[in-house]
């Protein structure tokens, strides 16, 4: 590293300056971090080539620019690299070969700019630059050097043109009253509507701080002196966003020091400071919330929380990325029908709401308002262009009545959206919302994790302000209920006609980071493949996390513009983006924009994303994972089920960890075959104990060094053929003890699909890793092939509800449980019916309380309620058992819900043990075998009519075992 002093500690001005300049002391090093660019080099001196294009990192610096081109590096002075085919100087602006330069290249009249953040005590300052153009025939650009301070007059350079080939050296003077925060800055603003061709490329040698008086007890008190211990803060993980506005929450631990300020700091830059934009704006909801406000719309922000001691002790918590979303349009119309008092309220309401749905959302919808005398309260419809009647009680004039008569207008009826439908709702257009946008908008806003979004077919709950007596006049109520509203339109609640939910910044992704798609479904291939591009075909191909690492065809880079929250995405190996036309998805030079909405349903920790191409209407096409490798553009489908639809999006390393927990998932498979080995249980085939514990633990060794998916599929297939084989050879002993067979059939938890069953019938809902038919016959079965002949018991947890609550008792229900010719009646709902409440939408019948949602339904299963079991028998090895539930019958409010299939092997038929079908000789011959280890035709001639009963029998074979 090279140290840089002027001398006597002083630095006489600049040539531009008289002779009896004052003197100034270079302060550089107390303040500033790198500022000779020569802490650590992108290229050094043996480097040759040319950069094209690249934006790293300045150790020291904070980046203050939004652009991934052209240029920004540290080179070292006199390297033979160029930088968009510009020279770096053979020497530094003193004439020597020491240290390293800032290269800075843009066009289009963006701004590159660089700063660092410092506190300064009053007193008379400049900041000195030097810079060589290293272009050959530009010139053009402007210096951004300068001091901007947190408040007041910033001070900036005058340079705009550059010199080619040579050193020029810059001044900025401001002076200080107080102590100050603020910016050093350096940079470079390119000419506009010209390419960065048409620029001057600089390089730029150093940035000092000098001042009109030595480093002194002032600069003592502000840097060495930072007393105290720094605060730990912790920045809540949770946030909410709107179009100009963000929300964060904080703690702080103070160590014992006294916080004078704490709050959230922000910027367009990565890692914001106190030197940044800062918020200390408060409100309440269950705690302090953070308001930060006056954001740009459709932007990319980072912000942090930060607490400062007195002692100037500066701690910071994580940083959250996030995109404001477009401002909103909501505007109306109103035909000023009441008397000069009601309109005004009523447009002052009008206003109001319009204000916290456009700063808080991106929302498009104009109404038409109406003063209508004989309106009790207000109403409105959902309709193009909304109408909305405001009746003559002043208490729903209002603020809140028209937000709430507003969200009606952009979804929140009794018909046609999202609303009034059971994909995204507990209940047949009732109860609770499912949509994840809401629960974390919720869950910040009342800083818990429980809360949920509760409503009937055209009011929600809570901050629904559904009447005057909630409506209580707070920012905080009209906040939250204009947040609910985006996240509502996030989730998939269509706020118009012309499209099918709201876009945002679902996935946080990275520039230039390499991505990998896997299906979401496990049929076509989330455990072993990947989505590749192959010419501009789609598909989606059996490989290893290694082989798609090496193989750029499977690795997509992600961009997202915040102008309309699309995204983009384009193939590393190709360089085409994905692409719709002509109603397929392909790759294409062009780019083109994708809605990536995030799934409801966990998929191995992590969540998927449909990737929708955009429309003007409620159906658009997306990107399909189809069998054989195929992929397809077919009609979105916001359901759950559509698993097919949805893409898990990851990087390299997220991929490899999915591999890895893969197998280890799938090594974990051979419990189930370990467990029957304790069951209490007898051999009816010699060494049955033995043969299984040797595969399994042949298996498990082998596991331990498969290398993919497919090969840890295959050792597990084999241990189960042993599982298979050797429940043939044994009969459990205690009868409330069997083997657990339900590894015999293909997703007995119904968690995240249907997978491996067919039904008559489609599905009314799958949520809450349950099954769910309202109103209709159904048969929902597979059939389980392999199986050895015995008593099998076979269960489900599952009710029905045979019309509506208040009348469903004594009602018989008419859904079954069945396995081959046996079946039962289901669980009646009121048959476990609790003296309390247990949780979700629940109904009271006669003065006890059963479910009446998905929700309600999965906390009573939990709690081991409406558990079903069929019995029924196999008569000879390897028959087909078809298995599970139907109802023959439906009527009004009809209600079957189910999860957790089972199934449990009992033992062979009683005596057979040959399980032939029958009771006989060759019963006697197979346990003479496992008694004595003779082979049938050996014990033949040793045994003989021992008791002298007329017969060789079970009796001869006891004695003789006795003789041997």
């Amino acid at each position: 590293m090279r140290l840089r002093h002027f001398a006597s500690s002083a630095f006489v001005a600049l040539s531009l300056a008289p002779t009896n300049a004052q003197e100034y002391y270079d302060l550089t090093e107390h303040y500033l971090t790198n500022s000779l660019f020569d802490s650590q080099y992108d290229y050094d001196v043996n480097q040759t080539g040319n950069v094209a294009q690249e934006m790293l990192p300045v150790k020291g610096w904070t980046n203050d620019y939004d652009v991934d081109y052209t240029i920004v590096g540290t080179y070292q002075v006199g390297t033979k690299k160029t930088y968009n085919n510009a020279a770096i100087p053979a020497v530094n602006a003193e004439g020597t070969t020491d240290g390293g330069v800032l290269a800075l290249s843009t066009g289009w009249g963006v701004e590159l700019r660089l700063f660092q953040g410092v506190y300064l005590p009053a007193g008379k300052y400049k900041i000195v630059s030097a810079y060589y153009n290293g272009d050959a025939a530009q010139t053009a650009g402007t210096s951004l050097t300068g001091w901007i301070p947190q408040s007041g007059t910033k001070a900036m350079s005058k340079v705009s043109s550059f010199a080619k080939g040579q050193w020029i050296k810059d001044e900025i003077s401001f002076t200080l009253t107080k102590v100050t925060m603020g910016k050093v800055q350096v940079g470079f603003k390119a000419v506009p509507n010209v390419g960065s061709a048409s620029a001057a490329k600089i390089a730029v040698d150093y940035v000092k701080l000098l001042r009109d008086t030595p480093y002194g007890e002032a600069d003592e008190e502000l840097l060495s002196n930072p007393a105290g211990p720094v605060p730990t803060v912790t920045t809540d993980s949770r946030f909410a966003r709107g179009a100009t506005m963000a929300f964060g929450r904080m703690t702080v631990a103070d160590g014992g020091a006294v916080i004078k300020e704490q709050g959230f700091c922000y910027g367009e830059s990565p890692e914001p400071t106190v030197a940044d934009s800062r918020c200390t704006t408060t409100l309440n909801s269950n705690g302090p919330i953070y308001w930060l406000k006056d954001l740009k719309p459709a932007t990319m922000y980072y912000m942090r929380a930060y607490a400062i001691t007195a002692g100037n002790q500066v701690g910071y918590g994580d940083v959250i990325k996030f995109s404001t979303v477009p401002k909103g349009n909501v505007t109306y119309w109103y035909n000023n029908s009441g008397d000069d008092e009601t309109n005004a309220r009523i447009k002052a309401a009008l206003d109001g709401a319009c204000y916290y749905f456009n700063n808080m959302g991106s929302a498009i919808r104009k109404f038409n308002v109406g003063y209508s005398a004989g309106t009790p309260t207000a109403d409105c419809n959902y309709q193009s262009e909304p109408w909305m009647n405001v009746g003559a009680n002043a208490s729903y004039q209002r603020t809140g009545t028209i937000m709430h008569e507003m969200q009606h207008g952009m979804g929140l009826q009794n018909y046609s959206t999202q609303w009034s439908k059971a994909n995204l709702r507990s209940g047949n257009g009732t109860g609770q919302w499912t949509g994840d946008r809401v629960a974390e908008a919720l869950h910040f806003w009342d800083n818990n994790t429980t809360t949920v979004l509760n409503g009937d077919k055209i009011h929600m709950w809570p901050y629904g302000i559904n009447g005057a007596h909630e409506d209580n006049g707070t920012v905080e109520l009209y906040l939250a209920n204009a947040m609910l509203c985006q996240a509502l339109g996030e989730d998939g609640l269509e706020h118009n006609e012309t499209h099918f939910a709201e876009p945002y910044y679902a996935l946080n992704q990275e520039d230039g980071v390499k991505y990998y798609l896997k299906s979401e479904a496990e049929s076509r291939g989330r455990l072993t493949a990947f989505l590749v591009a192959e010419g501009s075909t789609l598909k989606w191909k059996e490989m290893t996390a290694a082989e798609a690492a090496a193989d750029d065809r499977s690795a997509w880079y992600i961009t997202f513009t915040p102008q309309n929250q699309y995204y983009q995405l384009r193939n590393a190996e190709t360089g085409q983006y994905l692409s719709y036309s002509s109603n397929a998805v392909r790759t294409a030079t062009a780019s083109d924009d994708w809605h990536l909405m995030r799934g409801r349903v966990d998929v191995d920790g992590r969540r998927g994303y449909w990737i929708v191409h955009p429309t003007t209407n409620w159906t658009p096409p997306c990107l399909q994972a189809n069998a054989g490798g195929a992929t397809a553009a077919v009609t979105f489908s916001i359901a759950n089920s559509a698993e097919t639809q949805r893409w898990l999006i990851m990087t390299a390393d997220e991929v490899e960890q999915v591999e890895a927990q893969t197998i280890a998932a799938r090594k974990a498979g051979l419990e189930p075959y370990r467990r029957l080995l304790s069951v209490p249980h007898v051999e009816d085939a010699r060494q049955a104990d033995a043969t299984l514990q040797a595969v399994l633990a042949d298996v498990e060794s082998r596991l331990e060094t498969a290398a993919t998916s497919a090969e840890v599929a295959a050792l597990l297939a084999e241990a189960k053929t042993a599982a298979v084989a050797f429940v043939r050879s044994a009969t459990p002993t205690a009868p409330d003890q069997p083997f657990d067979m339900t590894w015999t059939l293909e997703n007995p938890t119904v968690g995240e699909t249907i997978d491996g069953w067919t039904t008559t019938e489609s599905i009314t809902d799958l949520r809450e890793q349950s099954v769910e038919f309202y109103q209709k016959t159904f048969d929902f079965s597979q059939t389980v092939e392999g199986l050895p002949a015995g008593s099998y018991g076979f269960g489900v947890q599952a009710f029905q509800r045979p019309g509506w609550p208040g009348s469903c008792s004594g009602v018989a229900v008419a859904a079954s449980l069945y396995a081959g010719a046996a079946s039962q009646p289901v669980a009646h709902a009121l048959s476990d019916a609790q003296t309390g409440h247990v949780g979700g939408l629940e109904s009271e019948v006669d003065g006890k309380f059963i479910p009446n949602d998905m929700t309600a339904a999965a906390l009573y299963f939990a709690k081991g309620l409406y558990t079903n079991t069929v019995e029924t028998q196999l008569t000879a090895d390897g028959k087909p058992l078809k298995v599970g539930i139907r109802s023959t019958s439906s009527a009004d409010a009809y209600w079957t819900i189910f999860r957790n299939f089972r199934l449990s092997f009992h033992g062979g038929l009683t005596g057979d043990v040959n399980r032939d079908g029958t009771v006989d000789g060759a019963d006697v011959d197979v346990l003479a075998h496992y008694l004595t280890g003779l082979t049938p035709d050996v014990f033949a001639s040793k045994a003989a009519d021992l008791d002298g009963n007329g017969a060789v029998d079970i009796v001869d074979l006891t004695l003789l075992i006795k003789n041997l």
